[in-house]
């Protein structure tokens, strides 16, 4: 039991982040979606700081 736990957390790091024992499926693809809506909004402010100078110029 306790190698099991073990090993299922290397696999599934997330879940330590979790109040309740059990693992939520969804926890993950939560912080993916943030992580990718972070990037876009990098992207974009990148591309509007270039779009800026470029008209500006």
């Amino acid at each position: 039991m306790v190698k099991e736990n073990e090993s299922r957390e290397k696999e599934h790091p997330w879940g330590k982040r979790l109040k309740s024992g059990r693992e939520n499926p969804y926890s993950r693809e939560v912080e993916l979606n943030i992580s990718s809506t972070y990037i876009l909004l990098i992207l974009v402010f990148i591309l509007n700081l270039l779009f800026s100078s470029y008209v500006l110029n």
